[in-house]
């Protein structure tokens, strides 16, 4: 019988309390801040994304 191999992935949630005079500021201020996120969520919002055959050096592989 033929092996299939199926990817997900799930998204995690993050947050940054900023301030800032308007929300597009700090839209822009987050886009530009890497370091002062705090994680909100362990993941949610999976998404299976493909499926594939196995072949033999896959399975190697794995």
């Amino acid at each position: 019988m033929p092996k299939f191999k199926v990817t997900a992935t799930m998204d995690v949630g993050y947050e940054l309390i900023l301030e800032a005079p308007n929300a597009d500021t700090a839209w822009q201020m987050a886009k530009q801040n890497d370091t002062d996120w705090v994680k909100a969520d362990d993941g949610h919002e999976w998404t299976m994304e493909d499926v594939h055959p196995v072949n033999e050096v896959e399975m190697t592989n794995d």
